[in-house]
C-alpha cells in the first residue's frame, strides 16, 4: 500500500505528512481485509500441489519458468 500512496503523493504533489498518516490510519483496515480474504484459501488448497510445486522449484532444470 505504501507504494502506491508514494506515487500518489509525487503525481497529485499531496503533502508526504499527510499521505504518511492517511496511510498510517489505514494499516489496521488492510490488515483486517488481508485477513478476511485468505481466510479460507488453505482449506481449498491440495497439499500434493504444494508439494509437488515446491519439488519443481528445488530441480536442477525446472520444466518451465512462469
Amino acid at each position: 500500500m505504501t507504494g502506491s500512496a508514494i506515487a500518489a503523493q509525487r503525481l497529485l504533489a499531496l503533502d508526504p505528512a499527510e499521505v504518511t498518516v492517511v496511510t498510517f490510519q489505514l494499516s489496521e483496515l488492510c490488515e483486517q481485509i488481508a485477513q478476511e480474504a485468505t481466510a479460507g484459501l488453505a482449506d481449498l488448497s491440495d497439499p500434493l500441489l504444494d508439494t509437488l510445486a515446491q519439488r519443481h522449484d528445488e530441480r536442477v532444470r525446472p520444466l518451465f519458468v512462469s
